[in-house]
């Protein structure tokens, strides 16, 4: 499933003519326009006596400023991005968007001809109709635009089985050589699944300059991942924490002990 639609995406990025820069380009305007309004709220705010219509400003500058802070992380990370980084799909941002569009735009043409035919044959007693028809290119942008967030829930969900032994075989191999790089090469190659997967990237990114050291491309890993299980983020930087104390003859056994422990509580 998952080919067949990385392969739609980039035939209608090539279709669309799609670029990176115009989905940027949006968030970085909602952001300025964000910014302005919580600006321009402030000023009002400033020379306002005390009273019910100061309290009510207050509360705008408020709600202006969750705004405001959402529109920065959706500017620094979309969350369309994060999804699709996640989930493993090797598509950008801009791919979906214009199979989104191609999906709406397919489906409306057929949608407005039934309506019309629909409303001639049954001389307009069927614009009741009219909506529920008209909703079909509405839906299918949807189910495209939400199928990366789709695809991470189901990454995490295969890993909630595999992340407890993936630890286990990280401790294993520390027990035996204070090495990073080798128990993560350690687990890679044993756990099998999406976290397996991840785990060899990491060592990817240190292989070509992606990230200066294993440690970093370690932590790196622990965040992405920790943003949904936080016992699996104490557990990876647990780890990482015992490697920085440990020694080549051999790691205190109750700091591995910790992270091996704390990834099976991840079975939630």
């Amino acid at each position: 499933m998952d080919e067949r639609f990385v392969a739609a995406c980039r035939w209608a990025s090539h279709v669309m003519r799609a670029t990176p820069k115009g989905g940027k380009a949006r968030a970085e305007a909602r952001l300025r326009a964000s910014q302005a309004r919580i600006s321009a709220a402030h000023r009002r705010l400033e020379g306002m006596p005390d009273g019910p219509q100061r309290r009510l400003q207050e509360r705008r500058v408020e709600r202006e400023g969750r705004r405001a802070e959402a529109a920065r992380r959706a500017s620094e990370s979309p969350p369309m991005s994060a999804a699709i980084e996640f989930a493993g799909l090797p598509v950008a941002p801009h791919d979906v968007r214009a199979l989104a569009t191609l999906a709406a735009i397919l489906s409306a043409l057929p949608a407005v001809a039934i309506l019309v035919a629909a409303v001639a044959w049954t001389s307009g007693t069927a614009l009741p109709l009219a909506f529920p028809i008209l909703a079909a290119p509405v839906i299918a942008a949807a189910t495209v635009l939400g199928y990366p967030e789709s695809a991470a829930k189901r990454t995490r969900l295969a890993a909630l089985g595999e992340t407890p032994e993936a630890v286990s075989y990280l401790a294993m191999s520390l027990r035996v050589r204070p090495s990073l790089e080798r128990a993560i090469a350690f687990a890679a190659e044993h756990a099998e699944g999406p976290f397996g997967a991840r785990l060899r990237r990491a060592l990817w990114d240190v292989h070509v300059r992606t990230q200066a050291r294993v440690e970093d491309a370690f932590t790196g890993l622990a965040d992405e991942w920790g943003a949904w299980n936080a016992e699996l983020k104490r557990a990876l930087y647990a780890i990482a924490h015992a490697v920085r104390e440990g020694s080549r003859d051999g790691l205190p056994r109750a700091r591995l002990e910790r992270p091996a422990t704390a990834a099976p509580s991840g079975r939630r």
